[in-house]
């Protein structure tokens, strides 16, 4: 086991054991030395005639002290009239288990009734004495870090962070059956890595994404989207990728933003951009959440420094933070920043390996990175944060180990082969845009030229192009009917159901487009309706819409019509001007009393799938 060695300020209650007292001299240091504790103050350190004392207790049982410590010797408690106007050097006997392996035993001293600092020493592998200097009287003892048991929580407590959740809550977007709505759909994975709404706020769709992970997440999504809330809790790749010194890799495409556990992401969808958001740890969110892993260990190994380094080390986390989520920090900090990552700069791979390498490089000079903000904080500052650089490198040389075999760990991370998909993926799709030159190039199906008594056989789809088209045999041969032209008529949502539609005219001839026409009633005008199906292709829905007859008629039955003319109306109606093929045949009471030579208004609704006369 390795063990580090500290003195920790008294904070014991009861009788000490019986003191010993001496008075200073002018002219000569000033020296107590009880069962192989001692302390020396120098000269001028305190005025001649000061009383000074030193008491042990020889089993002191501290309050508030770390689990990771433990006592190696009797608590002392010195004890001065005034201030010391020098520093003064406290030595307690080294214990037989200091080796080579264990860490340089530092005196952390009481500083306050609730609160104690480490004082570094000069003990070498060795030497049979720890002293280390202060600049107060009040008391300690020694004890020992448990190295290995600090990296054993720590390694715990990065498990959690990688693995865990930040209990981020449900975010709500505004009128979400509205966003839906003209058959806009929105899919995502299952898990609970990212929570996520789909609505319509500010007049435009928005999707809102929650990182429920502990870690930074990356969230890449269509460069043609924008970013409306969440860029205070967020950072461009592009952005922090040079703050790391390293290559920020988007698709093309693309933008990408590295988002804080448990922040929300908005992003605006424009009308009828389809698009893909995925979530992801990527490499830049991986190098940001070991970096902020290993500033919040050096923070919690500074607190219990104690003293000034306590604050100084929460000032230089805050920092960290800010830099990893806004790119903003002092020149200091970048530049620790880059060197710490100097190694790592090249780094794409996705790889296990490559990650776990990435964080030990980062952890590696995590120090470098947190002491960039910390210097010039007051008493023996340098000397403080080596033995805390010390600490926090064999703590995280440990937590490396540690997790390297956590196979739960690198199971949660991106495209490692393990059993849970990190990549999240929400997609939100527009319904396809048919444009006319795709509809003037489709096929149109079997029957729209009639079939039976009505229009003329049509058993096989048309094939258009440029809006023509003639029907073929099974052997290839173009048969008839034919169609020509085939024309858009209009775009609007026919059948109710949200979706803008398409209506198609076709004029049909019984034969080839070449044996085209043989009489006025040889070609007839209809129209049918599509839109997009799931393939982007068009889908036909409902019949066909045809001109009736008028009637009564004459002796062969009633007068056939054919269109003349189609639109739609506001209301999603077709209208149709249709006219009788030959109206010198006719008498007015034959056709209704209508004049025969006059074109007659239908207008017709999509009911239940059929058009219908309305």
């Amino acid at each position: 086991m390795l063990a580090a060695f500290v003195a920790i300020a008294a904070c014991t209650r009861g009788p000490k054991g019986e003191g010993l007292t001496v008075t200073a001299r002018a002219g000569a240091a000033t020296m107590l030395t009880k069962e192989g504790v001692s302390v020396n103050i120098p000269d001028g350190g305190v005025p001649a005639g000061t009383k000074v004392g030193l008491a042990l207790a020889p089993d002191p049982k501290p309050t508030g002290l770390l689990d990771v410590l433990r006592p190696l010797g009797p608590e002392a408690t010195v004890t001065v009239q005034g201030q010391l106007a020098k520093s003064a050097t406290v030595t307690f006997p080294a214990p037989a288990s200091l080796s080579p392996d264990t860490l340089p035993p530092v005196v952390v001293w009481k500083d306050s009734d609730v609160g104690s600092q480490w004082l570094p020493t000069s003990w070498r592998p060795g030497d049979r004495e720890v002293n280390a200097e202060t600049d107060h009287f009040s008391g300690g003892f020694l004890a020992g870090i448990d190295i290995n048991k600090w990296a054993h929580e720590r390694a715990v407590a990065f498990r959690d962070y990688i693995t865990g959740r930040s209990a981020v809550g449900q975010p709500a977007c505004g009128d979400e059956a509205a966003a839906r709505s003209g058959g806009v759909t929105v899919t995502s994975d299952n898990g609970d890595r990212v929570k996520w709404c789909f609505g319509v706020e500010g007049g435009h769709r928005v999707v809102k994404v929650a990182n429920n992970l502990r870690t930074f997440a990356q969230v890449t999504y269509p460069a043609t989207w924008k970013v409306v809330a969440g860029l205070d809790v967020s950072i461009s790749d592009d952005a922090l990728a040079p703050a790391l010194g390293v290559a920020a890799v988007t698709r093309t495409g693309t933008a990408s933003r590295i988002v804080g556990g448990g922040d929300t992401l908005t992003l605006e969808v424009p009308d009828g951009a389809s698009g893909q958001v995925t979530t992801e740890i990527s490499v830049l969110a991986w190098l940001a959440s070991a970096i902020q892993f290993g500033a919040e260990v050096y923070a919690a190994v500074a607190s219990a420094a104690g003293g000034a380094a306590k604050p100084a080390a929460m000032t230089a986390l805050d920092k960290v933070k800010r830099l990893l989520l806004t790119g903003d920090a002092g020149d200091k900090s970048l530049s620790a920043m880059w060197a710490c990552t100097h190694d790592i700069r090249d780094l794409t791979d996705r790889s296990e390996n490559a990650l776990r390498d990435a964080a030990k490089f980062t952890w590696r000079c995590v120090p470098k990175v947190m002491e960039a903000e910390m210097t010039g904080f007051g008493f023996l500052a340098g000397v403080v944060l080596s033995l805390v650089a010390t600490v926090v490198g064999l703590i995280l040389t440990a937590v490396h180990l540690l997790v390297t075999a956590v196979r739960e760990i690198w199971d949660e991370l991106a495209s490692l082969g393990g059993q849970s998909d990190a990549f999240y993926d929400i997609v939100v799709k527009y319904p396809a845009v048919l444009t006319d030159s795709q509809l003037r190039n489709s096929t149109v199906p079997a029957g729209v030229c009639g079939g039976g008594s009505v229009g003329w056989d049509q058993p096989n789809p048309i094939q258009l192009k440029n809006g023509k088209g003639e029907m073929h045999d099974t052997s290839g041969v173009a048969t008839g009917p034919s169609i020509d032209p085939a024309e858009v008529v209009g775009r609007a949502d026919l059948d109710g159901d949200g979706r803008t539609d398409v209506l198609l005219s076709v004029g049909c001839s019984g034969g080839t487009i070449a044996q085209c026409c043989a009489g006025r009633s040889s070609n007839a005008t209809y129209a049918y309706a599509v839109t997009a199906g799931p393939d982007g292709q068009p889908k036909m829905i409902g019949d066909v819409i045809r001109a009736a007859s008028s009637k009564p008629g004459d002796q062969y039955g009633p007068a056939d019509r054919n269109i003349s003319a189609i639109a739609i109306d506001g209301g999603g109606r077709v209208v149709t001007r249709e006219y009788i093929y030959y109206p010198e045949q006719y008498t007015s009471a034959q056709v209704g009393g209508v004049d025969p030579a006059a074109d007659v208004a239908v207008v017709h609704a999509m009911r239940s799938g059929r058009w219908q006369v309305v």
